[in-house]
């Protein structure tokens, strides 16, 4: 079984990195993190992630 797909979306830097770290060292696959519901959307049409950690406040245009 492969293992699970992870994405991050995360505008704070050092809080996306330590959530990378910690996800990999658990042995999770994560993708990279990703700073705009933009480019979140994109990201999960080609990329399809198992499961999605999203902050709720975020950079750029698409916040709520």
């Amino acid at each position: 079984m492969d293992k699970p797909k992870i994405l991050i979306v995360e505008d704070e830097a050092l809080i996306a990195a330590s959530l990378v770290q910690t996800l990999s060292s658990l042995g999770y696959t994560v993708q990279k993190p990703i700073a705009k519901g933009e480019d979140a959307i994109n990201s999960v049409k080609l990329e399809k992630p198992d499961l999605i950690l999203m902050d709720i406040e975020l950079l750029g245009e698409m916040n709520e």
